[in-house]
């Protein structure tokens, strides 16, 4: 009887043990930090379909996201500068420098697209030849 309560108190000791490690290993794991923001015209009308790139500057590792039906965009990432850009065609291409990404921490980058030329250009789309739609 000794011997199986002995055995009943290591186990739930171990299992305790077990509990608060996890616990703490959660708790030092960096939360990623996260970027928000809204895509608008000059007209303040927010523009659906816009592609936002998340550069890392020491890194020159890329994310990419675009913008929902309310020109709204989001990126969870490990904290570190940043440059976020945005393109559509038709519109000038935008981009915010330096932007600094700290663990935990939000940070709302709003862009206010121009019309014109992007950077790159827009690529038009063909029309399928005849020949293809005959096959």
């Amino acid at each position: 009887m000794r011997k199986t309560l002995l055995r009943i108190s290591l186990i739930g000791i171990a299992v305790a043990v077990g509990s608060l490690l996890a616990e703490s290993k959660q708790l030092a794991q960096p939360k990623p930090g996260i970027i928000t923001g809204v895509v608008a015209d000059t007209s303040k009308a927010t523009i659906p379909g816009v592609t936002i790139t998340l550069t890392n500057s020491e890194t020159n590792s890329e994310l990419k996201t675009i913008t929902n039906e309310s020109g709204q965009y989001r990126f969870e990432t490990r904290t570190g500068p940043y440059k976020v850009t945005a393109y559509l065609c038709g519109f000038e291409t935008a981009t915010f420098s330096d932007v600094r990404i700290e663990e935990g921490k939000d940070v709302r980058i709003n862009f206010t697209l121009n019309i014109g030329p992007s950077n790159p250009p827009c690529t038009p789309l063909r029309r399928a030849s005849a020949s293809l739609l005959d096959q």
